[in-house]
């Protein structure tokens, strides 16, 4: 494998990476924040940067290995990874990046799982003192259900990613 096409896998790992924590968590939270003129126009052009710088680093990585001259500088124009080649380096990045998207939102997960069960099948739900409130008055935690939908969903799309990185590796490959 040449340098350039190492850089072009990186920078197409980069790009999905992107994408994914962008649409996944940056653009629900800021809905779910509040509806206001300004959080609209704020959450629309914050998507449609994401998604053009997205494209562009997914379907035109040699315009940034030109633009920053990435290939440059190097002694030999070979990248020595024994039998890898950049299918296998690709299915390695998206194992790691779905490895990491499950072990970050699993905790997350667990969490609201337990506190639905226990605020419905309690007696005495989990309390929580109110530091701006009276010493003596509690009040019940509140279920989030958006945040515990977000992360089945990062769950979902994490083994989905596992389950099918070879195809995924083969999508972003593909000749243009």
């Amino acid at each position: 494998m040449i340098k350039r096409d190492f850089f072009r896998v990186l920078i197409k790992i980069f790009g999905v990476y992107l994408f994914i924590t962008t649409l996944f968590s940056y653009i629900p939270f800021s809905v779910f924040r509040g509806i206001t003129i300004i959080n609209t126009i704020i959450i629309i052009a914050t998507g449609l940067l994401v998604l053009f710088l997205s494209f562009f680093l997914v379907f035109r990585p040699d315009a940034i290995i030109n633009l920053l001259k990435l290939d440059k500088g190097f002694d030999s124009q070979k990248v020595d990874f024994g039998n890898l080649n950049k299918v296998h380096i690709l299915q390695i990045a998206i194992l790691i990046i779905s490895g990491i998207i499950i072990i970050s939102n699993y905790p997350a997960f667990l969490k609201h799982c337990y506190l639905a069960f226990e605020s419905k099948f309690s007696r005495d739900p989990i309390m929580l003192k109110d530091d701006h409130l009276d010493p003596h008055l509690y009040s019940a935690i509140p279920i989030d259900y958006f945040s515990w939908a977000m992360s089945a969903i990062n769950l979902i799309i994490g083994y989905l990613l596992i389950r099918n990185y070879d195809k995924v590796a083969q999508w972003l490959l593909r000749k243009e």
